[in-house]
C-alpha cells in the first residue's frame, strides 16, 4: 500500500510539472518552462516514466527552437527519437521525426536536406500505416514546401499538394485546405492559368473565411498573375 501511494504521488507530481511547463510554454515564459521541463526530465528518469520523459524531451526541443538554438533542439528531438524507438512509443516517434525533418529542411547543406526528405518520407509512411490523416496532412504540406523550395520536379510537388487538398477536404480543415490549394497553384506553369485561377480563387475565399490575412495577401499576387494570363489566353 505504501509503495502504491508513493507511485501515485510520483505520478501526480510528474503530471503537475508537465501541466505547469506547458502553461509556461504557451504563454511565452520560455525560461520558466525550460526550468520546469528540466525538473520533469530528471523526475521522469528517476521514476522510470518513459512517457513523461519523452514529453520533457519534446518540449525541451521546442523551447530551444523558439530561442533560436536549432542544434540543441535537434539534439533533444534525437534523444526523444531514441527513447521512442527503444520502447516502442510509436505515436510520439512520429512527432520526434517530424520535428527533426522541419529543422533539417531549412538547412542549405545538401546532406541535411537529403536527411530531411528521408525523415519526411518515414513519417509519411508511418502516418499512412496508422491512418493518422491530420499528421499525414501536416507532413505532406511540409514535404511539398521543402520540395518546392529546393527546385525539385514540379509534377511531384503538385502530386503532394493535390493529395494534401484531398485530405484537407475530407477532414474539413479549411485553413489547411486554403494553404494546400495555394501551394498547388504555385506549382503550375504559365500555360495552366485557368486551373491556377480556379485554385487561387477557392484558396482566397477560404483564407478570408478563416481570417488568415497573411495568406490572403500571399494569394493576391498569384491570383493577379493568373487573371492576367487567363485574360491573355482568352484574347488569343
Amino acid at each position: 500500500m505504501a509503495n502504491g501511494d508513493s507511485t501515485m504521488a510520483a505520478h501526480r507530481e510528474l503530471t503537475r510539472l508537465a501541466s505547469a511547463g506547458i502553461e509556461q510554454y504557451e504563454r511565452g515564459d520560455l525560461n520558466a518552462a525550460k526550468d520546469t521541463f528540466a525538473k520533469l526530465k530528471a523526475s521522469s528518469r528517476a521514476a522510470a516514466n518513459r512517457l513523461k520523459l519523452q514529453e520533457a524531451l519534446m518540449y525541451e526541443g521546442l523551447i530551444h527552437l523558439k530561442q533560436g538554438d536549432s542544434e540543441r533542439a535537434l539534439e533533444s528531438f534525437k534523444n526523444q527519437e531514441r527513447l521512442c524507438r527503444d520502447f516502442g512509443l510509436r505515436p510520439f516517434l512520429v512527432t520526434a521525426l517530424g520535428n527533426q525533418a522541419l529543422i533539417l529542411s531549412r538547412s542549405r547543406d545538401m546532406k541535411q536536406a537529403r536527411e530531411a526528405l528521408r525523415l519526411f518520407e518515414e513519417v509519411e509512411t508511418m502516418c499512412r500505416e496508422e491512418g493518422d490523416g491530420r499528421m499525414l496532412l501536416k507532413t505532406l504540406m511540409s514535404k511539398g514546401e521543402f520540395l518546392y523550395r529546393h527546385g525539385g520536379d514540379h509534377a511531384v510537388e503538385r502530386g503532394v499538394f493535390k493529395e494534401s487538398v484531398e485530405i484537407a477536404r475530407r477532414l474539413g480543415a479549411e485553413d489547411d485546405l486554403a494553404l494546400a490549394l495555394f501551394s498547388q497553384a504555385e506549382c503550375l506553369g504559365f500555360d495552366e492559368a485557368s486551373e491556377g485561377l480556379a485554385l487561387c480563387e477557392e484558396a482566397q475565399s477560404l483564407a478570408v473565411k478563416v481570417g488568415s490575412q497573411d495568406l490572403v495577401q500571399r494569394i493576391e499576387g498569384l491570383l493577379g498573375l493568373f487573371r492576367h494570363l487567363a485574360a491573355q489566353a482568352g484574347r488569343g
